[in-house]
């Protein structure tokens, strides 16, 4: 294990580990262990990042597509899950984000960026977003933002 010391004698002290091809795998913040492993996919996207909480269990798990886009992101506390579900454009745009929070039961949240979901929502022809939507349940609530 390589580590690397990240100084301020005034402030604190962040060592990582690092893997034979240079990803952080471990962290310690000022000797407190905060991430105990990390492993990844062949290209070197994160699968499973196991943090050191002070009680319980913190596991976040990620998952890809063929085309190596995220296609899933699992965040677990003491059993508890944050979901989220990204599915992508033909054009490698993200067309949808869906989360569903176990840590508020009435959270079940979605980014619309493709205008099958709400009009006036997408890309431009340089792949810029126009305008994303936000819904909360049954209901499309807020707009995000829109680049002009």
């Amino acid at each position: 294990m390589l580590t690397v010391d990240l100084a301020s004698p005034n402030l604190y002290t962040i060592t990582f580990g690092l893997d034979g091809e240079g990803r952080r795998y471990s962290l310690k913040d000022a000797g407190t262990t905060e991430v105990t492993s990390a492993t990844f996919n062949a290209a070197g996207r994160p699968l499973v990042i196991t943090l050191a909480p002070t009680s319980g269990t913190e596991k976040d798990t990620y998952t890809y597509d063929a085309y190596e886009r995220m296609t899933g992101a699992d965040f677990d506390v003491n059993g508890t899950h944050k979901t989220d579900t990204l599915t992508w454009n033909a054009n490698n745009t993200l067309e949808l984000l869906g989360t569903v929070d176990g840590f508020n039961s009435t959270a079940t949240d979605y980014c619309a960026f493709n205008s099958t979901y709400v009009t006036g929502t997408g890309y431009d022809d340089l792949a810029c977003i126009i305008r994303e939507v936000i819904r909360n349940d049954s209901q499309w609530c807020k707009v995000g933002y829109e680049s002009q």
